[in-house]
């Protein structure tokens, strides 16, 4: 069992980096193995390392951070047709974020509606006077960051994106808005996550997922519109800094690295 024994080592040293105590289940979830282990094998382990982990009794969880999300969700973003799912990423969705943070959110919309989407949401924030993460700028406690878009053409991830951390933030994604199956989809796309994370992916992807065979039609207004949103953006994003995981169909904002995923 050495191959098990470094794996949740590696697991539990990645969680401590950044001051994160994980339960016994989680190391099983979280597992950085391209082999799938069960959970008794697991904690089989962990028993015979004598390793200090979180019980289930210290586990105490903060929704507050998902319930705003999910309270914006609820008010605009549900109303918003375009938008396919809405997901909560990062250390919210680890259970581990600190006060200070923010709240990371995916976003995937109907093929060609990208920017424009992005452009009446951020239209919309500014109206409102609702406080998010600005591109380049800071995080600030509590404040919505809408950093990760994708197209429910284009769901699978850029090479350049398919690591470990990505591959966690996967598995731990918590959806709150899924029309039509698209996470399921969203999952089965990725499925290079498996050789990081084979615990967490299959677990994951084991789910049944209903998938409606209706796509949306595209709409050429919608479409120009997107096309004139795009070049607006993508010129000020410029301005700000590297676009090299920006393009029409994809967006991945603030390259910087953050807490465990």
């Amino acid at each position: 069992m050495r191959e098990l024994r470094k794996s949740i080592v590696d697991t539990i040293d990645y969680a401590k980096k950044y001051k994160a105590r994980l339960t016994a289940n989680q190391v099983w979830f979280r597992l950085f193995s391209k082999k799938r282990f069960s959970q008794k094998e697991v904690v089989a382990e962990i028993n015979k390392m004598g390793a200090k982990l979180k019980t289930t009794k210290e586990r105490k969880i903060d929704n507050r951070k998902q319930l705003r999300a999910k309270k914006f969700c609820d008010d605009y973003l549900s109303r918003a047709p375009s938008i396919r799912l809405v997901g909560v990423t990062g250390s919210v969705a680890a259970e581990n974020s600190r006060k200070d943070e923010d709240i990371d959110i995916l976003l995937i919309c109907t093929p060609g509606t990208l920017w424009q989407t992005r452009l009446r949401l951020w239209w919309y924030l500014k109206r409102k006077k609702i406080p998010h993460r600005k591109y380049g700028q800071k995080e600030r406690a509590d404040e919505l960051c809408f950093n990760l878009w994708l197209e429910e053409d284009r769901l699978g991830l850029p090479d350049g994106k398919r690591a470990r951390k990505s591959a966690v933030d996967l598995i731990m994604m918590k959806v709150i808005l899924d029309r039509d199956g698209i996470y399921g989809e969203f999952i089965s796309k990725n499925q290079w996550a498996e050789i990081y994370v084979a615990n967490g992916y299959r677990k994951v992807s084991s789910i049944k997922y209903q998938v409606s065979s209706i796509k949306p039609k595209k709409n050429l207004f919608w479409i120009l519109l997107n096309e004139v949103a795009y070049w607006i953006q993508i010129g000020y994003i410029r301005l700000k800094g590297p676009i090299k995981y920006i393009n029409k169909h994809q967006a991945f904002f603030h390259e910087t690295q953050k807490r465990v995923k």
